[in-house]
């Protein structure tokens, strides 16, 4: 399995609504679950995606700059890492203008990878 065909899963996840993945965090933690259940190619594929992925999120023209936290703020009054952190409580990282952004780098970094194919 590729990054990028692990991320496309990621968002049909994201689409179809499935209660894990919308709970478990950012593209990042999903990812990384995905590619877990692929054994044969998980060693190889997470070195790659932590190599390679501030590559991709500078990529990203709205990229906020900390590839731990790579949405930027929705909310002026908040940092990146607390609008992901109230994303997460209140399980809406994929919802609102936070989650439209989240859905726009997903689709960047499905794109960026496709395109290296990796």
């Amino acid at each position: 399995m590729k990054i990028w065909q692990a991320l496309e899963q990621v968002k049909t996840r994201v689409e179809n609504k499935d209660h894990n993945t919308l709970l478990s965090g950012g593209i990042c933690e999903n990812l990384v679950d995905i590619l877990r259940e692929n054994k044969t190619t998980y060693g190889e594929n997470i070195i790659v995606w932590f190599q390679t992925k501030q590559d991709c999120f500078l990529a990203w023209s709205k990229f906020s700059g900390s590839s731990t936290y790579p949405v930027p703020s929705s909310n002026k009054k908040l940092s990146e890492w607390a609008c992901w952190d109230r994303a997460f409580l209140n399980a809406t990282m994929y919802q609102g203008r936070y989650g439209k952004l989240r859905l726009e780098l997903l689709d960047h970094c499905i794109d960026w990878y496709k395109g290296k194919d990796l």
